[in-house]
């Protein structure tokens, strides 16, 4: 169960980058504690592998975040999927999880190969 997020931010002065960052508070903290265990610093901040980070976005489950997912799948040689996949079957929610994951990269591949570029129709 997600439970609400507070989201702070703070603009890199020397940027001007505003950073986001989220804190957790629900069932999924593991994955976020291996996230930033295994996440690389640069310019201060932790960054997490691409693996992780969808993940994350699985498991948020907004249609921002879904959307998000899908883009981040399509990348060339951005996600490694079986890497991805594993940290969600151990993580996220076994063998249910892993065949939601499945789904968007289905998603995502049909449609690099449709040609589409654009995001799908947002809910209401």
């Amino acid at each position: 169960m997600l439970l609400r997020r507070p989201e702070a931010s703070h603009v890199v002065p020397a940027t001007g980058v505003e950073v986001k960052w989220l804190v957790r508070t629900d069932d999924y903290r593991v994955l976020y504690a291996e996230a930033i265990e295994r996440s690389k610093p640069k310019l201060g901040f932790r960054i997490v592998f691409p693996e992780h980070f969808a993940a994350m976005k699985l498991t948020a489950g907004r249609d921002k975040d879904q959307d998000d997912l899908i883009w981040l799948l399509r990348q060339k040689n951005l996600v490694d999927r079986t890497t991805a996949r594993e940290i969600v079957h151990r993580l996220v929610g076994g063998q249910f999880a892993a065949e939601s994951f499945d789904s968007f990269v289905q998603e995502a591949d049909w449609r690099n190969e449709s040609g589409l570029s654009g995001l799908r129709p947002r809910r209401r």
